[in-house]
């Protein structure tokens, strides 16, 4: 076991449940024994200005506070709540810590507050002085922030957890209508066309199913339009032939993450996340608009044994990548 004690930050709490598991199970595993998580301020769920305002103050107050009782600590902070201006409250926590932070999205995917061009501005003049650093999941996201702001950071891969698929939940092949499902918030970056094209295609041999926040009707599928807590959430993937990840453009995905925790086929456009996860060579990469519904029969075909090989031989080289990451610093 390594030395070094890790205080991972979480802001949203709710929203990154499972990826705070994932995080903290990968770097449990990767050798670090000290690793906590200090109860802070929910950034999420505020209702009004007002409230938008009083949690801010409240975290920034919060993060003084902590640069002020800890040291000799390695902070990760898994989510940047104040976007590119988020360095900035971090300042009294680097004088004694290292501190990084996780980039998630370098260009929000929907509107958010601190990407303005001061922010940015902000971000590259803290992170070079407080010697900040910055963590990306994938190439594309460091290519992106490294344009935005000038800071290219490193690359570690999205965290997965060390655990085994729940005996008798993951499907071990397809069932007689294989449930085929969609499984998130609605963003604009989330492809309508691909969901027409599979449902025109299907011929009704597929049960088809959206679960989550915002998405608008889509003919052929069953649509369960309402926030999708954990537990239900956890269990949809746990019960699904095959997820389908509809999008235009995503940096990286926690869906398909999930997906791999749990021996669950997915199918996906071609991006460098999917394919650290699932290999090169995974049957359900899309390579063009008209080979959605034709991936997922493919995916259909790998039994989940072939999933769960794949997923061993991936955590051991998460586990190496986030040791490396840290060792350099810690």
């Amino acid at each position: 076991m390594t030395s070094a004690h890790i205080v991972v930050i979480d802001p949203l709490n709710r929203t990154l449940r499972h990826y705070e598991q994932e995080l903290l199970d990968t770097l449990r595993h990767a050798g670090y024994e000290a690793v906590e998580v200090p109860h802070t301020v929910q950034g999420e769920g505020a209702s009004g200005v007002s409230e938008k305002i009083r949690i801010s103050l409240s975290s920034v107050i919060e993060r003084i506070r902590l640069g002020h009782t800890m040291s000799s600590r390695v902070i990760i902070v898994a989510w940047p709540l104040f976007g590119y201006f988020d360095p900035l409250t971090l300042v009294t926590l680097t004088r004694s810590n290292r501190v990084f932070i996780v980039l998630h999205d370098p260009w929000p995917l929907r509107n958010a507050y601190g990407y303005s061009r001061v922010a940015r501005f902000a971000f590259k003049a803290v992170v070079a002085r407080r010697n900040v650093q910055v963590l990306y999941h994938t190439h594309l996201a460091q290519e992106v922030g490294g344009r935005m702001t000038g800071v290219t950071g490193s690359i570690v891969p999205h965290p997965i957890l060390m655990r085994s698929t729940t005996p008798g939940t993951a499907p071990e092949g397809p069932s007689r209508h294989p449930r085929i499902r969609v499984l998130g918030q609605y963003k604009q970056a989330r492809s309508i066309a691909a969901l027409e094209h599979i449902a025109v295609a299907n011929n009704d041999h597929l049960s088809l199913e959206i679960y989550g926040r915002g998405w608008p009707s889509v003919p052929g599928w069953k649509l369960v339009d309402h926030f999708i807590p954990e537990d239900e959430f956890e269990t949809a993937v746990q019960t699904s032939d095959c997820v389908v990840i509809p999008y235009d453009s995503f940096f990286q995905s926690g869906v398909a993450a999930r997906c791999l925790e749990l021996g669950v086929r997915v199918v996906a456009p071609l991006h460098e996340h999917i394919v650290e996860l699932f290999g090169a060579d995974w049957p359900g990469i899309v390579r063009n608009e008209s080979d959605w519904l034709a991936a997922i029969q493919r995916a259909l075909t790998v039994d989940s044994v072939e999933i769960r090989a794949r997923r061993d031989s991936v955590r051991r080289e998460i586990q190496r990548a986030w040791s490396g990451a840290l060792d350099r610093v810690s």
